[in-house]
């Protein structure tokens, strides 16, 4: 039975067994590199996506709240013109009440 295992000892196996171990080695160390580089440059695009969508709602925030300024402007403007009319009807309202009296 210990006949039949290969002479460990002889030049030319061991650097069969060399020559395939070193080509076994060098697969898997470029299928991680691969890995690697695929996922850093996945994480580079999430990345830059995520950056983008953060600027795209912060244009939406900085547009809705524009447009509630104008908003909020345009009912000050308008409050402010009642009350103007408001005090134009009290003022002329007094005026002819003062003269009726005297």
């Amino acid at each position: 039975m210990f006949n039949l295992l290969p002479d460990v000892n002889l030049q030319s196996f061991v650097r069969a067994v060399n020559i395939t171990t070193n080509d076994q080695m060098l697969v898997v160390y470029v299928a991680a590199l691969i890995r690697s580089v695929i996922a850093l440059h996945n994480l580079i695009t999430n990345k830059l996506q995520n950056r983008d969508a953060e600027r795209s709602e912060i244009k939406d925030k900085d547009a809705a709240v524009g447009k509630k300024k104008d908003t909020s402007d345009d009912k000050k403007t308008d409050a402010d013109s009642a009350k103007k009319e408001s005090d134009a009807k009290t003022s002329s309202t007094d005026s002819k009440d003062s003269s009726s009296k005297k």
